[in-house]
C-alpha cells in the first residue's frame, strides 16, 4: 500500500509542477518528463511485485517504457539539457537512461527477476549510444562505441552461459565494425589490402579461437568453413605485401594455429586448410634464392612441432593398430592435398 501512496504523491506533484510551468512561462519539453517516467516505471514494477505477480510480459513492457520515452525525446530533439555537472543533468536523456538502468538492475536482483538484467543491459547500450548528444545535434550517436559494447556484452554472456551463438555473433560484429573503421581503412589503402580480406581474417580467427576453447559447442562445419575463409583471406592479404618475410611468417602463424586446433580437437580438416597458405608460400619461395632461407626456417619449426606432437602421441597410444595405419594414410593424404593446394 505504501508504494500506491508514493505513486499518488508523485503523480499529483508533477501535475502541479507542469501547471506552474504554464503560469510562469518556464521553458518545457518532453525530455523534462523523463525522470518522472523513470520513477513511475519503478513504482509500477514495485506495486506489481507487492501484489504477488511473477515476472512476465507486463513487467517487461513496463520496464521498457522509459527507454521508449527517451528514444522519442532524442529522435525528436525534444530536450533542453546538455551534458553538464549540475542538478539539471538529471533531465539529460543519457543520465535519465543511466538512472533507469540502475533502478531496473536493482529490481531484477532484489526480486530475482533475471529477465530485467537484460533490460538493464539495453539501457546501458542506450547510454553509450546517446552520450554526448546536444539539443542542436540530437542524432550525433556513438555508433562504433555502441557496437563494440554490444559485442563485448554478447561475448561475456556467451562465455558465462556457454552459448556459442552469442560468441559468434560478437565476433562478427567486432570484425565488421573494426574492419570498416578509419584507421583500418587507411591501413588497407596504404598497403593495397582488401577490406573484405581483413574482415574475413578477423572473423575466421575469432571463430577458430572459440572452436579452440569450446570444441564441443561449435559445429564442425562452421569451424571448417572458418578455416577455409582464414586460408583464403590470408592468401589474398599476404599476396599484397612485398617481399617474403611477412607472407612466410603470417602463413607459418596460421599453420601453427591449425596445429594447435588439431591437438585440441583432432579436427584434421582445419589443419589442412590452415596449411594451404604456408604451402603456397613455400612454393613461391622456392622460385627465389633468398626464399630458401625462409623455407629452411619453416621446416625447422615444422620439425619442432612434429616432435612435440609425437611426444604427446606416445602418451596417448592407441590399442588398435589398424587405427594407427588409418591415421598414417590420412596424414599422407593431408600433405599431398597441402602441396597441391599450395602449387595451385
Amino acid at each position: 500500500m505504501g508504494w500506491v501512496f508514493a505513486a499518488v504523491v508523485l503523480i499529483a506533484s508533477n501535475i502541479h509542477q507542469c501547471a506552474l510551468t504554464f503560469v510562469f512561462e518556464v521553458g518545457f519539453s518532453f525530455g523534462d518528463l523523463l525522470p518522472i517516467i523513470v520513477l513511475a516505471s519503478f513504482l509500477a514494477l514495485e506495486i506489481m511485485r507487492d501484489y504477488g505477480r511473477e515476472f512476465g510480459a507486463a513487467e517487461f513492457i513496463v520496464a521498457l517504457v522509459p527507454l521508449a520515452a527517451a528514444s522519442c525525446a532524442v529522435l525528436s530533439g525534444s530536450f533542453l539539457e546538455t551534458a553538464a555537472f549540475r542538478l539539471g543533468a538529471l533531465w539529460y536523456p543519457p543520465v535519465a537512461l543511466g538512472l533507469a538502468a540502475l533502478l531496473i538492475f536493482i529490481i531484477g536482483l532484489r526480486n530475482r527477476w533475471h529477465g530485467l538484467l537484460y533490460v538493464a543491459l539495453a539501457y546501458v547500450l542506450a547510454v553509450v549510444l546517446t552520450a554526448g548528444i546536444t539539443p542542436g545535434d540530437p542524432r550525433a550517436f556513438n555508433s562504433l562505441a555502441f557496437y563494440c559494447t554490444l559485442a563485448l556484452a554478447l561475448f561475456v554472456i556467451g562465455v558465462v552461459r556457454r552459448k556459442v551463438g552469442f560468441m559468434i555473433t560478437a565476433v562478427f560484429i567486432l570484425s565488421f565494425c573494426g574492419g570498416f573503421t578509419r584507421p583500418v581503412a587507411a591501413l588497407a589503402d596504404g598497403n593495397d589490402l582488401s577490406l573484405m580480406g581483413i574482415v574475413g581474417l578477423a572473423a575466421s580467427l575469432g571463430i577458430t579461437v572459440v572452436y579452440l576453447v569450446f570444441p564441443r559447442k561449435l559445429p564442425k562445419w562452421l569451424a571448417g568453413a572458418a578455416s577455409v575463409v582464414l586460408a583464403a583471406s590470408a592468401i589474398v592479404l599476404l599476396r599484397s605485401l612485398e617481399g617474403l618475410l611477412y607472407p612466410m611468417l603470417g602463413s607459418l602463424a596460421i599453420a601453427i594455429t591449425g596445429g594447435v586446433v588439431l591437438l585440441r580437437t583432432r579436427d584434421i580438416f582445419v589443419v589442412i586448410a590452415s596449411c594451404v597458405p604456408l604451402a603456397r608460400g613455400i612454393y613461391i619461395a622456392t622460385t627465389d634464392v633468398i626464399g630458401w632461407l625462409y623455407v629452411a626456417v619453416s621446416f625447422v619449426l615444422l620439425a619442432v612441432g612434429t616432435s612435440v606432437s609425437l611426444r604427446k602421441g606416445r602418451m596417448r597410444r592407441d590399442a588398435n593398430a589398424g587405427a594407427s595405419q588409418g591415421n598414417a594414410r590420412t596424414l599422407l593424404l593431408t600433405f599431398g592435398i597441402i602441396f597441391l593446394g599450395g602449387i595451385l
